[in-house]
C-alpha cells in the first residue's frame, strides 16, 4: 500500500486577540462600503450618461420636428394666400364681365378673349391651370342670366385655417 506523504509542520501562529478581530471586521466593513460606493458611482455615471443620451436624442427629434413644421407652414400659408388672391381676381373679372356686358361668361375663354383676364392663373396648391367652374343663374334687370357665377380650386385637402381648399 502506498504511503501517504508526510504533512508539513506548520509553525505555530499566534491567534489575534479579540480586539484585533473586531478591528479586522471593521476594516473589512469599511472596504466593502468603499467598494459599494465605487460601484454605485459607476452605476450612477452610466445611468447619467444613458439619461443624457436619451434626453439629447429626444431634444434633437422634437427640435427637428418643430423646425420642419415651422419651415413648411409659412410656405403653405403663402401658397394659400396666392390661391385666395387668384380666386379674388377671377371672381372680380366675372362680376365686371356681368356689369359691362349684362351676361355671365360661359367659360374662362370668354374672360380672356374679352380682356378681363390676361391669362388663366395657375392654382398655387395643385400647380395646374385647372379650376372648378360653378355654373348658376343670377338676376339682372328682371331677367335670369345663366353662366359661370363662381370659381373654386380643384385642390384636395384643408388649408392651415382648417377650411377645405374647394371652399375658398
Amino acid at each position: 500500500m502506498a504511503s501517504r506523504p508526510a504533512r508539513p509542520v506548520m509553525p505555530s501562529v499566534r491567534r489575534p486577540a479579540a480586539k484585533s478581530k473586531v478591528k479586522q471586521i471593521e476594516l473589512r466593513c469599511v472596504l466593502i462600503d468603499m467598494s459599494l460606493m465605487v460601484i454605485n458611482q459607476r452605476r450612477s455615471a452610466i445611468t447619467k450618461y444613458v439619461f443624457l443620451g436619451m434626453a439629447t436624442a429626444s431634444l434633437t427629434f422634437f427640435t427637428s420636428l418643430a423646425l420642419t413644421y415651422s419651415l413648411a407652414h409659412p410656405y403653405r400659408a403663402a401658397m394659400e394666400t396666392v390661391l385666395r388672391g387668384d380666386l379674388l381676381v377671377m371672381r372680380r373679372a366675372i362680376d365686371q364681365y356681368l356689369a359691362d356686358r349684362g351676361e355671365l361668361p360661359r367659360s374662362f375663354d370668354d374672360l380672356i378673349q374679352k380682356g378681363y383676364l390676361s391669362e388663366l392663373p395657375t392654382d398655387a396648391i395643385t400647380g395646374k391651370r385647372e379650376w372648378k367652374i360653378i355654373e348658376g343663374e343670377t338676376e339682372m334687370e328682371g331677367k335670369m342670366i345663366k353662366g359661370m357665377v363662381d370659381v373654386r380650386s380643384n385642390a384636395e385637402g384643408n388649408g392651415t385655417n382648417g377650411r377645405s381648399y374647394s371652399e375658398y
